[in-house]
């Protein structure tokens, strides 16, 4: 797997239905709106729903490190067996 745009990401809020998410160098990462792929009507999200993803996507470059800075530690417990799984399903080894 190639590696992901480097972080810090950030939500850029244009007050409408949709939310941009931008890499630190400016390039565009995704927009995540009320219509996305797929969208059948009545399946619109809510401005909160759309802006609460928006925000968690826009962590995950930190979140990313972070949980592999804990998992380096090597506590055998089962926080950290889920942290692996989550670490190898960002990196492309689990779909």
């Amino acid at each position: 797997m190639s590696t992901h745009t480097p972080g810090p990401w950030s939500v850029v809020d244009h007050k409408t239905a949709s939310e941009n998410i931008y890499a630190a160098n400016g390039r565009h990462i995704v927009n995540v709106g009320a219509h996305d792929y797929g969208w059948q009507p009545g399946q619109e999200r809510s401005r909160d729903e759309c802006m609460a993803n928006a925000y968690l996507i826009a962590a995950a470059p930190e979140m990313y490190e972070a949980l592999k800075e804990v998992l380096a530690s090597k506590c055998p417990c089962d926080a950290f067996v889920k942290g692996r799984k989550a670490i190898a399903k960002a990196e492309g080894g689990i779909r």
